[in-house]
Parts: C-alpha cells; sequence; structure tokens
C-alpha cells in the first residue's frame, strides 16, 4: 500500500536538490558520527550493513534513511538503549526511512525506559518504511514512543513482536506495545502492519493519549494486552484515552486483552470509526470488539464498520458502550443484542445495521477480503464522515462500475490481484483474484509498469506492453476467489520486482474488468 501523503513529505524532505548528502560508511564510519557532522536539512544515507549503535538525534532537522532497504540494512540496539533518540525539534521534521531496527531496550535501570525502538520526545518525527521488530522498554512504547511531539507520520512500517515488558519495581507493565502516542498534535499512523506485540497496561498495537491522532489502512492483529502484572489491561489492538481519534479502513483482527475492548478500547475520548473491519479479537472479561467508557466525556460515532465474531465471557460480545455515540450502516454479530448500553448512556442504534455473515474470502487463512456475495457489499452509505476514497490496499470506493453505495469494512470489494505467501524462489505460493463468479481471468506479468497508465474501457493498464507472459488462469469459481497455485521461479533475485495485473471477464466484453497491478519482491 502506498500512502502518498507520507511519500511526498519524505520526497520533499530528502531531495538531493535540496540538501548536502553524508553517506555512512565512505565519509564516516558510524551512523552516530555522520549524524553529528550534519546540519539541519542535511541527508544521511547509510549504506547495507548491520550496525550495532544506539543513535541520538538532537536539535536538528535531517533525514536518516537507508541507500537499499530495510531488507539489507540493520541498526542494532544490542539492548543497551533506544535504538534511536530523536529529540529537541519542534519546528522541523526529523525523517527516519527504510531501516530494520531491532533489540533496543530502554531499561529501567538506566532511567530511559521509553521507546525500544525509537524514543521522540519534544520533537517533529516522520518514520516510514521501517522494521521495528523485536524492541523493548521497561516504561512504555515497546516499538516506537511519541510524546510532546507535532506532526507525526508513521507510515508503511512493519511494527512486530515488540513488548513493553514488566521492568518496573512497582510490578507493573506499561501501555503501547507497538506504538505510544501521548500529548501529540496532529499525529498520523498510516499503512503500517503492527502485530503480535505485547504490554500490560493499554494498548498493546497502538496506545493514544490526549492527542489528536488518525489512524488509518493499518493491519493490526495477533496483540495482546495483560500478558504481564498490568493495571487496566485494555485495547488490544487500539487503546485511545481523552483527545480525539479517527480510525479508517483499519483490518483490527485477532488481538487480546485481559480485561476490556479485545479490538479496540476508548475512554473519555471523542472517536469517529469508518470502514473499518474488526473481528475475531477477544477479552477475557467483556466486549471482545469494542469498549468504551467515560460517560459524558466519551464520544463514538460508528459508519460502515464490521464487528463479527469478537469473544468475551460476558455475552455481550462484540461492543460496550458508556457514553454518548451511534452507529450505522454497520454489521454487527448478533444485532443489538451484541452491544452492551451502560445505564444512562446516550447510544443511537440508527439506520441500514444488518447482522449477517460478511462471506470474507478465507477465514481459515485470515483473508478478510469480500466477496461478490457479501451482505456487506453495496450496504455502507456513501458519504460517511471523513469519507475514504480508497479502501485500506488503495482500491478505490467509488468507481464507475458499481453502485455508488461503500461497502462496510476495510475491503472494498471489486477484482483485486494479490498473492498469499513469501516470494521465496524456488518456493510455493498463491496468486488469489476476486471477482464474480464464471468470469475467466487473463493474467500477466512484466517487468516494468508505466506512468501514467493507460486508460482503457476496462479501466487502467498498468502494465508495459507486450508483457513477459500472458496466459488464461482460470475462471472465477462461485465462491467468488480464484486461487492460482504457482512456484516462484527459482531464478528470481532477492531484490528483483516483476509486476502482475489480471483482467476479469472476456477483453472486449462489457463487463471485463483491470484488477489493481500487484508487484511481487523477490525475498
Amino acid at each position: 500500500m502506498k500512502f502518498l501523503v507520507a511519500s511526498i513529505l519524505v520526497l520533499l524532505i530528502h531531495s538531493p536538490s535540496d540538501c548536502a548528502t553524508i553517506n555512512v560508511p565512505d565519509d564516516y564510519s558510524t551512523i552516530q558520527e555522520a549524524i553529528d557532522a550534519a546540519v539541519n536539512g542535511d541527508c544521511v544515507i547509510v549504506q547495507p550493513g548491520i550496525y550495532f549503535e544506539n543513535l541520538v538525534i538532537d536539535l536538528k532537522s535531517i533525514t536518516l534513511v537507508s541507500e537499499e532497504g530495510p531488507e539489507t540494512t540493520t541498526i542494532n540496539g544490542d539492548r543497551a538503549g533506544s535504538v534511536i533518540e530523536i529529540k529537541g525539534q519542534v519546528y522541523s521534521p526529523v525523517v527516519v526511512e527504510g531501516f530494520t531496527i531491532i533489540a533496543g531496550y530502554a531499561e529501567w535501570d538506566t532511567g530511559s525506559t521509553c521507546g525500544g525502538g525509537i524514543n521522540c520526545f519534544n520533537s517533529l518525527p516522520i518514520i516510514v518504511r521501517n522494521r521495528i521488530v523485536n524492541n523493548w522498554a521497561d516504561g512504555a512504547g515497546g516499538g516506537i514512543y511519541c510524546v510532546n511531539c507535532t506532526g507525526v507520520v508513521i507510515a508503511s512500517n512493519v511494527i512486530d513482536k515488540n513488548v513493553v515488558v514488566p521492568g518496573d519495581p512497582h510490578g507493573s507493565a506499561g501501555s503501547g506495545g507497538g506504538v505510544l502516542i501521548a500529548n501529540c498534535m496532529s499525529a498520523t499512523v498510516s499503512g503500517n502492519i503492527i502485530r503480535q506485540n505485547l504490554a500490560g497496561d493499554y494498548g498493546a498495537g497502538i496506545w493514544c493519549s490526549e492527542s489528536t491522532a488518525t489512524i488509518e489502512g493499518n493491519i493490526i492483529a495477533r496483540n495482546d494486552v495483560g500478558g504481564f502484572s498490568g493495571d487496566e489491561c485494555t485495547g488490544g489492538g487500539v487503546h485511545c484515552h481523552k483527545g480525539s481519534a479517527i480510525l479508517v479502513n483499519n483490518l483490527i483482527t485477532f488481538n487480546e486483552a485481559m480485561f476490556y475492548g479485545g479490538g479496540i478500547a476508548g475512554n473519555e475520548c471523542d472517536m469517529v470509526l469508518v470502514n473499518n473491519t474488526v473481528a475475531f479479537n477477544n477479552s477475557d472479561m467483556e466486549h471482545g470488539g469494542l469498549s468504551c467508557t467515560g460517560g459524558t466525556e466519551m464520544t463514538i460515532e460508528m459508519v460502515n464498520n464490521i464487528f463479527w465474531r469478537n469473544e468475551s465471557q460476558n455475552p455481550n460480545t462484540e461492543i460496550g458502550i458508556d457514553g454518548t455515540g451511534s452507529i450505522s450502516y454497520s454489521d454487527v454479530e448478533g444485532g443489538v443484542a451484541a452491544v452492551d448500553i451502560e445505564p444512562g448512556s446516550d447510544f443511537e442504534w440508527g439506520r441500514g445495521m444488518i447482522d449477517a455473515d460478511p462471506a470474507f474470502a478465507d477465514l481459515a487463512g485470515a483473508d478478510f477480503h469480500l466477496t461478490w456475495n457479501s451482505p456487506c457489499v453495496d450496504t455502507g452509505i456513501s458519504d460517511p464522515p471523513c469519507d475514504p476514497l480508497t479502501d485500506i490496499e488503495g482500491d478505490a470506493r467509488y468507481t464507475y462500475q458499481v453502485n455508488i453505495d461503500q461497502d462496510m469494512g476495510a475491503d472494498e470489494f471489486f477484482c483485486h490481484l494479490y498473492h498469499r505467501g513469501d516470494v521465496i524462489p524456488g518456493s510455493p505460493m498463491e496468486l488469489r483474484i476476486t471477482g464474480w463468479p464464471a468470469e475467466p481471468v487473463m493474467l500477466a506479468l512484466s517487468e516494468n509498469l508505466v506512468n501514467p497508465p493507460t486508460w482503457t474501457s476496462h479501466g487502467y493498464l498498468y502494465l508495459s506492453w507486450p508483457p513477459l507472459w500472458y496466459a488464461h488462469v482460470g475462471d472465477i469459481p462461485g465462491n467468488g476467489i480464484l486461487i492460482v497455485p504457482v512456484t516462484v521461479p527459482p531464478g528470481w533475485i532477492a531484490g528483483e520486482e516483476y509486476h502482475l495485473q489480471a483482467l476479469v471477464g472476456p477483453w472486449g466484453g462489457q463487463s471485463a474488468r483491470l484488477t489493481n497491478q500487484e508487484t511481487l519482491l523477490g525475498e
């Protein structure tokens, strides 16, 4: 998924015409030496390798970027503190792009207990296209910690297996296993994969407190709050406390909370939820999908969402409301009976509500694409709050081929091509194409894309033509998803890119549709 705003920001900040460049290790042998030598506006470009460092960027507006991306460039904190500390620059951005950031440990004994991977304080951080994995913090923010910051952008990262550990002498593990944002203005968390993070108190995936935040287009999965001796243990996927939060187009699944809100928790926070899929989350006590508390201090508006198969011990498994709010044009398993509304709450069960199996593509494989016969297709409202123009994968919410109403949930059903499995030479993987039954599928493979894409009567053609290969690979079956098993060619080299696009329906036929283009990157 590509997020244009974040990409433009990064390009503007480290365009070669706008800044001097410092290369590591050509100009300086360590990254920290290069940072110390840089002045505002400079770019520090790091060549591939493993760097055992704990970096500090203080009172400088610079761009720290890898030459070849996180697959080949690692900063290892060696459990000696935060891997990267950004502080003291609140008027101009600091960019961190393209690294694997690993083995940071913000340890209680050192006095720096927050932000095992990246610690941001009084700064304007832009953190994009990194792998932030296996970092620890005794206090808060196992992966990323942002406090008293402005203009925060956290986009297109993989934030995985970070932990807030119970190192506090008081015996309580803190909050924000993956990401912590507190006292920040205008924070955006978009297009990230946030998974398998642990925290003991609030928000194993994301904890947002007293901030203005937009959380958009993320996959937030298998995070667990309360695995240690904690306090409230709420918000396995996301916890929002005070301030305001907008959640749009997120896929929030298989998260766990010891107490409340397996998927999402909100406390005294103004929240807007639009086009989210919240499914298969669990809380040990109440409200497996969503828990909102705060009475008159809590307001929530929910439109075009799916709440499905969220579980808790309380039979009102899906949603708990203690405050003011409404829900409309959404799919909630169990209907209004699955919503626990506290006395005194002003909550409206609005129009367009359904209780029906969403017909996800493959539950066993955690594939939450909608299929053609889903009751969530074309049953959302066409102009919800925030009005997302695309879904979680960048597919248009509005197209000339379908009805004007949006679908419910994070995915907008249309002819879509994607893959499951790693792109490892010689290994098996699957290509999947969604569409309408009985339509033939023609698949094409190319080394190059055309820019801009070519408009046709069937949609945009992204591949250069003629392609390297194309062939009929089957017809869409009755369930609406064609699975094409393939073996990655043994000759593919790690880092090589190949591009795929499919035509669903016969070329020239009125119903034929071109899919998105899918890029396969050799691993």
